[in-house]
């Protein structure tokens, strides 16, 4: 799978744990 960031926020590595671990507070709110 690939992972990308919306261009509104700041580029992070695209790597399935950074991802989730970036993305899952913001999907718990």
């Amino acid at each position: 799978m690939t992972y990308h960031t919306p261009d509104f926020l700041p580029k992070i590595p695209e790597t399935p744990q950074a991802v989730i671990t970036f993305w899952t507070p913001i999907y718990r709110i």
